[in-house]
């Protein structure tokens, strides 16, 4: 136990072809009551912007482009 942590982010991400759906909750740490919540959408255009387009499981093969 760390006691400077207060707080948790949990969630998941559902990717589609439009993009990604965002879930995320906040947890207090010591009660586990959920204080905080909620649900965002990424579109597809911003999250390639994200990644390399020339990479092979991973691995950037030219970071020129």
């Amino acid at each position: 136990r760390n006691p400077h942590i207060k707080y948790i982010l949990s969630g998941t991400m559902t990717y589609n072809d439009r993009g990604v759906i965002l879930n995320v909750r906040m947890v207090d740490i010591n009660s586990k009551v959920v204080v905080a919540s909620s649900k965002g959408f990424v579109p597809q255009f911003v999250v390639e912007s994200l990644y390399p387009r020339n990479y092979v499981d991973g691995i950037v093969l030219d970071s020129t482009s």
